[in-house]
């Protein structure tokens, strides 16, 4: 009977520590914020304005790295965070085919939450690529301060969220 009782703990003990090594993989698409007008330009000050509220509204997330494009707008949306955080920007080209970028992501930060700023033609193919499916996210030229979070767990199907900031 000790034998039956002392398997049947094994087994369950075995099947829960399966189940904890399933991590969860979270990556958060933002738009960048209101920009100004002009080749590369910065955020206006209604811009700077949302990329501060972008670190309030991500304050419970445990960021663990931060992406952005090259270009100024997108590279001032996330510089809050990133400085609140103590965490450095990487960049990454906004050609880099969707697929390829979230392959990359996952690969380097599996189990961790990465935040990319991107653009409004960017964000929607990243967040497919990453969901796995068409979402049919669009983003308007005047539409900012879009989210969109994908969590990706093994074995299971991808979840999306949409919010604002």
């Amino acid at each position: 009977m000790k034998v039956l009782q002392s398997v049947a703990l094994l087994i369950i003990t075995l099947i829960s520590m399966e189940s904890s090594a399933q991590v969860e993989t979270t990556l958060i698409f933002v738009r960048h914020a209101e920009k100004s007008t002009g080749n590369d330009p910065e955020l206006s000050q209604a811009g700077h304005e949302r990329a501060q509220r972008l670190v309030e509204t991500l304050r419970d997330l445990d960021i663990a790295a931060i992406y952005s494009t090259p270009f100024n707008r997108t590279r001032q949306t996330v510089a809050p965070i990133s400085k609140a955080r103590n965490i450095a920007v990487t960049e990454y080209a906004a050609s880099t085919p969707y697929g390829l970028f979230v392959s990359e992501l996952l690969a380097k930060h599996k189990g961790k939450t990465v935040l990319v700023a991107g653009h409004s033609n960017t964000v929607p193919g990243m967040a497919d690529a990453a969901f796995g499916k068409s979402s049919d996210i669009v983003i308007a030229e005047e539409d900012y301060g879009n989210i969109v979070i994908v969590k990706l767990r093994e074995g299971a199907d991808a979840k999306l969220e949409r919010s604002r900031y």
